[in-house]
């Protein structure tokens, strides 16, 4: 009776979840939810993060520097490229095969895809684990009512993938049950950390499970697509001395909830300066998750740890 009551909560949830996440979709088109949101109401506009992407690219395509805001632009508007070079040299100039609102829009179809990939593989890691039913179905729907995804979907982020890439590597065998063939996490893991830093937060939890390899593989190749494409140096230092002042400076905008703008209501002007704050910040929850993963050696909590 109580798995016959769980299993019947579990479709529930997931009904309901799925009806969510194609509401989802459905705003994309029609801006209903977008009162709901900081982001979609006060920032640049949708498709503002992707834009940049395809700026950035087009740029390339067009001989200038990546990170050029020419005039006119080749997208409605945008934020300012603030990624390596070499992801424009690909991502961007490959979606420049097609209009930037055309790109936007295919983009979405891959982001809403990968999610619903993710949320298969959560109900397959559920059963490889022996777990029940209503399990899986839990663990699909939270997938679909993770409402950080709306915005990632609006402003059309590259977070949302590289997230899941790393899901993928945390969760194939070879990982999970430590087997010496580990092919498909190298893939998975190296490609998001080409795409956005985010996988290399947890490279300690990588060494602990004894893959050295695979994090030097990431690094190694990450260094390559840095020096291969004819960025420069002075690319280079434009995006380390951009993305350093964005994390160690405060700049104040109404609706950012941080703890750095926490201090900037409390202490004012002087507390612009984040830069102190920042490297604490980072020496903490660093030190704390690298402790935690040389003591449990538990791959799942000690990855929840760095990804928080």
């Amino acid at each position: 009776m109580a798995g016959r009551l769980r299993r019947g909560i579990s479709w529930g949830f997931l009904t309901i979840a799925i009806v969510i996440q194609l509401q989802f979709i459905f705003s994309l088109g029609t801006g209903w939810l977008n009162s709901f949101f900081y982001d979609t109401q006060y920032l640049v506009g949708q498709g503002a993060d992707f834009f940049s992407y395809y700026q950035a690219g087009n740029n390339v395509l067009n001989g200038l520097d990546v990170y050029t805001i020419p005039d006119p632009l080749a997208v409605p508007y945008l934020y300012p490229y603030r990624y390596l070079p070499y992801f424009a040299y690909t991502f961007g100039a490959i979606f420049n095969l097609v209009p930037p609102i055309s790109a936007y829009w295919i983009w979405i179809g891959i982001l809403i895809g990968s999610v619903w990939i993710a949320a298969f593989r959560t109900r397959s890691l559920a059963k490889a684990l022996n777990r029940p039913d209503w399990e899986g179905y839990i663990g699909m729907g939270m997938w679909f009512v993770f409402t950080p995804i709306y915005i990632e979907l609006f402003v059309g982020q590259v977070t949302l993938i590289a997230g899941i890439l790393m899901f993928f590597a945390l969760t194939t065998p070879s990982l999970v049950d430590g087997l010496k063939t580990r092919g498909t996490m190298v893939i998975s893991w190296t490609a998001g950390a080409l795409i956005k830093t985010i996988p290399y937060f947890i490279a300690p939890v990588l060494l602990v499970a004894g893959r050295v390899r695979t994090v030097l593989m990431a690094v190694i190749i990450t260094i390559v697509a840095i020096v291969v494409v004819p960025a420069g140096l002075d690319s280079l230092r434009f995006f380390l001395d951009f993305n350093s002042a964005r994390a160690n400076y405060i700049t104040p905008y109404p609706g950012d909830h941080s703890l750095k703008m926490l201090l900037y209501y409390l202490f004012g002007e002087q507390s612009r300066d984040a830069s102190i704050l920042t490297a604490l910040l980072i020496v903490i929850f660093l030190g704390l998750a690298s402790f935690a993963t040389l003591y449990s050696r538990d791959v799942w909590s000690s990855a929840g740890l760095f990804a928080t």
